[in-house]
């Protein structure tokens, strides 16, 4: 505008697209994704940014900023909408339930096959809208630059995510499926409409923000720098009363993130204690960003506009677990004859006007007193440029050391299970509220205060006129008690590693990689003219990500050994003792394929109690890039510069190099498939199975299963990009 006042103005707009493969599973239980049960995620993103800088005085200056963004995803199944999910048992006939090696009929002992669109690909749209206004004023004062700054962010939510709207349908062998006959249906939808429309989250967020900062210059060579952040969240809206979760917990679940605020203060400093040294740190406290993808869930499952059913063959005589007058006639449209492509007018009836389906409707809730997530962050470094004499002058030396621990973080339990006594190794055995069987659940966000992580990183630095060479090496330590590997609350409760089988487990964190060395060499020259040639090389040597050692509970819908749902896989496995009248095995072979598998892996040490969250580690990865530039002259005094960068090229020398094999996501390993027995049987003979509602007296062991370490396939391929690039 003039010497005193600039503005920009900024458009971007971004569209991508991904595919991804679901449900194959290489580790126990095993299962293979068709591709019909893929999808491709489409991403398009329009921002535009208006920024106003003016200088008003020599010491007085103001910034005004504000932004609009637009964020549109559409997550597309590979085979369209028109077909629910198939899950399909490759046992060749259904085995009746007879005890622990088959404990229902929808417990599958063999690999399990799926197609069609995955559950959470039914229904499934995001868009958001974001409008941020932030405005800096900065005053010089002498030794003291005082930051003022106030900002308002408002971000308008649509999120569609109702999953089994097209329903799920699981056949327990190729026999039942050829002859359409399925073990388990679950479906839900929006009521009592069954458009999945009418289930999405629609809702506002504001935050606004004021905060000030003092950059002081004590002396000339330490600055000291601190100040205070404070946010205020408020929503427009509230979900839904649910009257039945009112009832059943004595609170609503109509709690948002309105009315919570995070005080944010913070210390800094940078002193040069000498020409060649240099050291500075700080300590605050950090929240994050607008909690929007958490707080979607509690609008998404309300048990009010939604309802689900979960309905399971058995040996009654209506043929399934449905309490209705008709419950013959649903259990039968429901499980005979099934095509996939329609739910039958009676299920969804039942769905939409059975009072106790809809009063037992799954809900996810914040609790009432649930504070901001926060954690307090704290850095010291050291930086240092060495003369070692005969190597030569200008080593840069750095060593630094983060340290963060939670204050408040998220974590969910399932409140629909409640304790129901101990199991042999001392951990809560959990059962259905109230005693009344469902497979729904209550998904609850609380605080937890744990939570904590140290990383040391030594690194250096040298040039040698047109060779310059680099390294570090980084140890880390971190520990959680909740992964947060999902936008979703059914997948941040069960996508974790279970002590107690309610309560995700605090330890070592998936994201601890616990020895880190990078290093770089880097060559420049030109060989003729003005003209460089550049040889640049990258490597990363890495451990390998944890993993937990687990059991499966494989009994289908709510588990009869640990009583939750949808986290019988990950519970951390109990190692027994010689002789240990906690576990017994289904044959001698089986216990002593465990013994040989537990000293191989090293667990021995953990025997007669609970092994810890993620004592297990993945193999090592190694990896290293290269890049290789020439420019050249060009027309009109411009260059042009040749380039190819090579991606892993360990790799390409060798297709065993530089691959990343790990135990896949949620990184567990079930060791072994377990039951409940009622009574303490000897191994190899067979025993009575126990229900929820029979004391569990011992554990039953089958299916011993090693760790499939799983080769990452796009990780560990080459990649090869050549490009040319103008400059003018």
């Amino acid at each position: 505008i003039n010497d005193d006042h600039r503005a920009a103005l900024t458009y971007i707009r971004n569209k991508g697209n991904q595919q991804f493969q679901q449900n194959t599973f290489l580790t126990a239980p095993f299962a293979l994704g068709f591709q019909s049960n893929g999808y491709e995620l489409l991403e398009e993103v329009n921002t535009g940014i208006f920024e106003l800088n003016s200088t008003w005085s020599d010491n007085f200056s103001t910034q005004f900023r504000a932004s609009y963004r637009d964020y549109n995803r559409d997550q597309t199944p590979f085979g369209g909408r028109e077909f629910g999910q198939f899950e399909v048992c490759t046992d060749a006939t259904t085995i009746l339930p007879t005890g622990p090696l088959n404990p229902s009929l929808t417990s599958c002992n063999g690999t399990r096959l799926f197609f069609g669109p995955d559950v959470s690909r039914q229904s499934n749209d995001l868009n958001t809208s974001n409008t941020s206004i932030d405005f800096t004023a900065k005053l010089d004062a002498g030794d003291h630059a005082i930051r003022f700054m106030l900002g308002f962010t408002s971000v308008d939510t649509f999120n569609l995510f109702l999953q089994r709207s097209l329903g799920d349908t699981y056949f327990d062998s190729i026999a039942d499926f050829q002859a359409r006959r399925a073990s388990r249906l679950r479906y839900a939808n929006a009521v009592p409409s069954l458009d999945p429309n009418d289930a999405a989250a629609n809702f506002g967020t504001q935050n606004w923000t004021i905060g000030i900062q003092d950059d002081w210059q004590v002396t000339d060579n330490l600055t000291m720098t601190y100040g205070l952040r404070y946010d205020l969240f408020n929503n427009d809206v509230r979900p839904p009363l649910n009257p039945n979760f009112t009832a059943r917990y004595g609170y609503s679940n109509r709690s948002t993130f309105s009315g919570r605020g995070v005080f944010q203060p913070r210390f800094g400093f940078n002193w040069e204690a000498s020409d060649r040294l240099n050291i500075r740190g700080g300590v605050g406290i950090f929240a994050g960003g607008t909690p929007d993808v958490f707080l979607s869930n509690s609008f998404s499952n309300t048990g009010q506009l939604t309802n689900a059913l979960d309905i399971q063959r058995n040996t009654t005589a209506n043929g399934c677990n449905v309490v209705a007058t008709n419950a013959a006639q649903i259990c039968s449209d429901a499980l005979i004859n099934v095509d996939g492509r329609t739910i039958d007018p009676s299920v969804a009836a039942f769905l939409t006007t059975n009072i106790a389906s809809l009063a037992a409707a799954p809900t996810d809730a914040l609790v009432p007193d649930l504070r901001l997530a926060r954690k307090i962050k704290a850095s010291l470094q050291a930086d240092y440029e060495a003369d070692l004499g005969p190597l030569g002058d200008g080593w840069l030396f750095g060593a630094q050391f983060l340290y963060d621990k939670n204050i408040w973080g998220y974590q969910w339990t399932d409140i629909r299970s409640v304790p129901n006594g101990t199991l042999p190794d001392g951990r809560t055995r959990y059962a259905p509220f109230g005693g009344v069987a469902t497979t729904n659940r209550d998904l609850l966000l609380f605080n937890s205060n744990k939570g904590r992580a140290w990383f040391a990183t030594a690194r250096f630095a040298k040039e040698f006129g047109d060779l310059s060479i680099d390294g570090s090496y980084t140890r880390s330590n971190v520990k959680d008690v909740a992964a947060l590997t999902s936008s979703t609350a059914a997948s941040n409760y069960a996508q974790n590693a279970f002590s107690d089988p309610n309560f995700s487990a605090y330890g070592r964190s998936i994201y601890e990689f616990t020895d880190q060395w990078k290093f770089g060499i880097d060559y420049k020259h030109a060989f003729f003219g003005e003209n460089e040639t550049r040889f640049s090389l990258f490597g990363e040597y890495r451990s390998g990500r944890p993993y937990s050692a687990t059991l499966l509970d494989d009994a289908g819908g709510r588990g009869t050994t640990f009583g939750t749902v949808g986290n019988l896989g990950n519970m951390l496995a109990y190692i027994p003792t010689v002789g240990d009248t906690r576990v017994s095995f289904d044959s001698a072979a089986s216990e002593a394929a465990f013994n040989t598998l537990v000293d191989t892996l090293g667990l021995g040490k953990y025997r007669g109690r609970i092994v810890p969250k993620n004592s297990l580690t993945s193999p090592d990865f190694f990896k290293v890039d290269v890049r290789v530039s020439q420019e050249l002259p060009a027309l009109f005094g411009s260059q042009l510069e040749v380039f190819a960068d090579i991606e892993n090229v360990l790799n390409l020398i060798d297709s065993d190099w530089g691959s990343l094999r790990q135990v896949q996501f949620p990184y567990n390993a079930a060791l072994a498939r377990v039951t409940c027995l009622t009574a303490a049987t000897p191994t190899g003979t067979a025993g009575t199975a126990a229900t929820l509602n029979q004391q569990c007296a011992q554990y039953r062991y089958r299916a011993v299963l090693a760790p499939n370490e799983v080769l990452q396939t796009r990780v560990s391929l080459y990649g090869i990009r050549v490009g040319v690039r103008l400059k003018f």
